[in-house]
C-alpha cells in the first residue's frame, strides 16, 4: 500500500512539473516553479552554477534515451519500470524520465530518481534553482555540494526524515534524486550510479 500511494503521489509530482515547464513556454505562467521540495523561507545567497555560460535552446534528447542513465539496482533495492515524457513548442522542447526504487527489506525506504532534459529551457528543476538558498534551522537544511564533481543543492527535511538532491548538469539535465526515510548515506548509493559525465556528453 505504502508503495502504491508513493507511485501515485511521484507520478502527480511528475504531472505537476510538465504543467509548469509547459505553461512556462507558453508565457502563461513566469514565476511558477516546479512541485519538488518546498523552498524555505531565508536570504538568498549565491547560487552554484552549472557552466559559465547557458546553453542554447535546442532539441531535447527523448525520455526513453534517459532511461539507460538511470542506477542499475543492487541487491538490496528493487525498481519500478522507468516512466517519462518528451514535450514541445512554439519555444522549443524538453523530456524527463523517472525510476523508483523501494528497499527489499523496508517498503518504507524509497528513492524516486528523476532526469530531466531541459535542452536549455528555463523550465522544471532548472526554473527553480536560482530560488535554492543555503539555511539551517530545527527543522530542514538546504546546503549547496557537489556530486560527481557536479554542483548540487540537498534538502533534509528534518521532521519527516527526507533526503533531496537536486544536480545540475551543463546548465541543461537536472538530476533530482529523493529519498524517503532512509539514510543520508543511501544517496550516494543512487547519485553514484549514474552516468552524469555521459549526460554531459550530450549536452
Amino acid at each position: 500500500m505504502m508503495r502504491a500511494n508513493f507511485r501515485t503521489l511521484g507520478v502527480s509530482a511528475l504531472i505537476l512539473i510538465v504543467l509548469a515547464g509547459f505553461c512556462m513556454v507558453c508565457g502563461c505562467s513566469g514565476d511558477s516553479a516546479p512541485e519538488a521540495t518546498p523552498t524555505p523561507a531565508a536570504t538568498q545567497t549565491s547560487a552554484p552554477t552549472a557552466t559559465s555560460a547557458p546553453a542554447a535552446v535546442g532539441k531535447a534528447v527523448h525520455y526513453t534515451e534517459l532511461y539507460r542513465f538511470f542506477p542499475t539496482p543492487t541487491s538490496n533495492w528493487v525498481s519500478e519500470d522507468p516512466a517519462g515524457m518528451s514535450m514541445s513548442s512554439a519555444d522549443g522542447e524538453w523530456s524527463f524520465a523517472q525510476r523508483i526504487y523501494t528497499q527489499k527489506t523496508n517498503e518504507d525506504i524509497v528513492v524516486d530518481i528523476v532526469i530531466q532534459d531541459t535542452a536549455g529551457l528555463d523550465v522544471g528543476y532548472l526554473q527553480a534553482w536560482e530560488s535554492y538558498v543555503e539555511v539551517d534551522t530545527p527543522e530542514v537544511s538546504w546546503k549547496s555540494t557537489t556530486v560527481q564533481g557536479y554542483p548540487a543543492w540537498e534538502f533534509h527535511d528534518k521532521m519527516e526524515n527526507v533526503y533531496t538532491q537536486t544536480i545540475a548538469v551543463k546548465d541543461r539535465f537536472i538530476v533530482w534524486i529523493n529519498l524517503e526515510n532512509g539514510q543520508q548515506s543511501y544517496l550516494t548509493v543512487f547519485n553514484t550510479g549514474i552516468d552524469l559525465d555521459g549526460l554531459a556528453a550530450l549536452a
